[in-house]
């Protein structure tokens, strides 16, 4: 399921870079692990216009997902929910 949830997010990435060229997306599945992760995805969030959070099963137990959705909320981000199906 995890794979084929990080596939569907670089899809996601994918199609909407070529409806609208020049879009750039941070995507958390790309961020080194061994780095400063907090400050790495919160300045990910900080510099995003937009929030896509994607649902799938077992994400609200990920601590990090949870706080950098806690981040769009607490930046007043525009959040976008896309539910895997």
């Amino acid at each position: 399921l995890q794979r084929n949830a990080q596939d569907a997010v670089i899809s996601l990435q994918m199609f909407l870079q070529q409806a609208h060229p020049g879009l750039r997306a941070f995507i958390d599945i790309d961020v080194d692990m061994k780095g400063d992760l907090t400050g790495t995805l919160r300045e990910g969030v900080r510099t995003s216009r937009n929030f896509v959070f994607f649902i799938t099963d077992g994400i609200l137990e990920s601590q990090w997902c949870l706080q950098e959705l806690r981040w769009a909320v607490e930046m007043d981000k525009n959040i976008v929910l896309v539910r895997e199906t």
